[in-house]
């Protein structure tokens, strides 16, 4: 059975959660997608953006196969749990910054795993820009649920080729921030 996405490039898939401080840095960011085709490092063939709309997001444009173009991947705040309501306590009880209508820079996505995997899919199948960047706050449920359910969905849907040592990312993230500051990893 082919894939609906087998002429297009993989998406691809970067990961920030904010700094010990609370401080959302570039120094934080991992690029989870293998890309051998693009020809990416760290950041050298990468353009990170904002946008308040999906609209927005497809006016930045995408990099597809032109070899000298930079890669766009635009920001996604995202909390996922297992159900919506948990996804929206989240939010509410931790002040999860970008995620109020107040903070929001980028677009974002508040609710179910299966909600956040059927997103990215529709934005690789209509072209909006070349990836995402998941700006996951230090919540350790919030991580589990993106290194357990969104990242191994994406990669089965063959939305996202991810690299070998992605979940190591993910859980060193996630062991990191419980070591850190735990007076934020939890989603009741």
């Amino acid at each position: 059975m082919s894939s609906i996405h087998e002429n297009r490039q993989p998406y691809l898939i970067g990961l920030e959660v904010p700094d010990s401080s609370g401080t959302w840095s570039h120094d934080t960011w991992q690029l989870l997608s293998r890309t051998a085709a693009r020809s990416i490092d760290r950041f050298g063939d990468v353009t990170r953006a904002a946008a308040a709309t999906l609209g927005d997001a497809q006016k930045l444009g995408s990099r597809g196969a032109i070899a000298h173009k930079p890669a766009v991947l635009v920001d996604l705040h995202v909390v996922v749990a297992d159900d919506a309501g948990t996804a929206r306590r989240c939010v509410r009880d931790n002040a999860v910054v970008g995620l109020t209508a107040a903070s929001r820079p980028s677009i974002g996505y508040v609710g179910t795993s299966a909600g956040l995997v059927g997103l990215i899919t529709d934005m690789h199948t209509l072209g909006i820009c070349d990836g995402v960047t998941l700006l996951v706050p230090p919540l350790d449920p919030v991580l589990a649920v993106v290194a357990d359910s969104v990242l191994p969905s994406l990669r089965a849907s063959g939305v996202v080729d991810l690299t070998r040592d992605s979940f190591t990312i993910v859980s060193a993230l996630r062991a990191r921030w419980l070591a850190e500051d735990t007076r934020n990893s939890v989603c009741v």
